[in-house]
C-alpha cells in the first residue's frame, strides 16, 4: 500500500521540529539538539571551521557554541518555508538567536536556516 502524502501534515511536522529544536536550544539540551541531526550531517557555521562533517564534527561545535553563552540563548524563526515532494521535506527560514555571551555583551544575531 502506497503511503499518501499531506502536505499539510508535513509541514505541521517540520514545524513541530523548529519547535522542539528551539526549545532544545533555550533549554541547553546537548543531548536533544544532537538527535535532530542525522548521522552523515554536514553543517556550515560563521567561524572556522566553516564546514562540519559528522556527529562527532557537529558535537564539538555544539559544546563551544552552547559555551560560548551565559544563561538561556533565545531563538526565533520568521518566514518559515516548507517544501514537500514525495518522501522528501526540507525548511529554510530566518532564525534569530540571541543571548549573554559569558564575556557578558549581547549577541543578536539573524541568518538562514535550512533543515
Amino acid at each position: 500500500m502506497e503511503k499518501i502524502i499531506s502536505p499539510n501534515r508535513e509541514r505541521e511536522q517540520i514545524q513541530s521540529i523548529i519547535d522542539r529544536r528551539m526549545l532544545a536550544v533555550y533549554g541547553r539540551d546537548e543531548q536533544l539538539i544532537m538527535s535532530f541531526y542525522s548521522p552523515q550531517v554536514t553543517t556550515f557555521d560563521f567561524s572556522p571551521p566553516l564546514q562540519n562533517n559528522g556527529l562527532a564534527a557537529v558535537k564539538v561545535r555544539l559544546e563551544k557554541w552552547l559555551a560560548s553563552y551565559a544563561g538561556h540563548i533565545h531563538q526565533e524563526v520568521s518566514d518559515v518555508h516548507v517544501e514537500v515532494s514525495g518522501n522528501m521535506a526540507y525548511s529554510y527560514c530566518l532564525t534569530r538567536t540571541y543571548g549573554t555571551s559569558v564575556n557578558g555583551q549581547e549577541q543578536d544575531m539573524w541568518y538562514r536556516t535550512t533543515t
